[in-house]
């Protein structure tokens, strides 16, 4: 299969820069039994079928803790206004392709961790088949985005060092180098997370 693109029109195109949308989306762990289990939640076939984070875009007006809160209540059934605010949070970025070429986008998402009783089992809606509480160190294994096992693996350590699940105003701003800007899937599409 040959590329439809001429060469000048793709060396033209990788010079453009990209637009980074300012916390376009949110993902959001759960942790429970003193963070010895993580939930990872199924996409159903319609929206391809893996296992994610609980997820979705920051609407219009709306803020990262706003559009988190309420992922978490239509996607799991968690009401989590109060707690949300203590919990341990990262971003990063990943650059999304998508029509019209060539116009390249990196999208920022804002990743919450967040305790929850042990025995919290989440209401999944339409978006999700199946979940599962996987031990904390197989968690980043199951998931499919590697931007989002680093994330997870970030989250755990920001929240190892600030303890009970809570960070500095100091850790909650931490950007780890190794999920920079320049951070992408490399093991699918570039998709939104929501």
């Amino acid at each position: 299969m040959h590329s439809t693109s001429s060469p000048a029109v793709a060396a033209s195109s990788a010079s453009l820069p990209d637009r980074v949308e300012r916390a376009a989306e949110v993902a959001i762990f759960l942790a429970r039994r003193g963070r010895q289990e993580i939930l990872v939640v199924h996409r159903c076939p319609r929206l391809g079928s893996f296992w994610h984070a609980i997820s979705g875009a920051v609407e219009a007006g709306e803020s990262v803790e706003g559009a988190a809160v309420r992922e978490l209540c239509e996607e799991t059934g968690l009401d989590a206004t109060e707690t949300l605010p203590l919990c341990t949070r990262t971003e990063f970025s990943y650059r999304l392709r998508q029509p019209p070429w060539p116009m390249r986008k990196s999208v920022r998402v804002c990743c919450f961790l967040l305790d929850v009783p042990d025995a919290f089992e989440p209401t999944l809606d339409w978006e999700h088949d199946d979940h599962r509480w996987i031990p904390t160190e197989l968690a980043p294994l199951q998931l499919r985005w590697p931007t989002l096992r680093g994330a997870l693996l970030a989250l755990l350590s920001l929240a190892d060092g600030a303890g009970a699940g809570r960070s500095s105003t100091a850790e909650r701003s931490q950007r780890p180098a190794s999920l920079g800007a320049q951070a992408r899937f490399g093991d699918g599409p570039d998709v939104a997370l929501g």
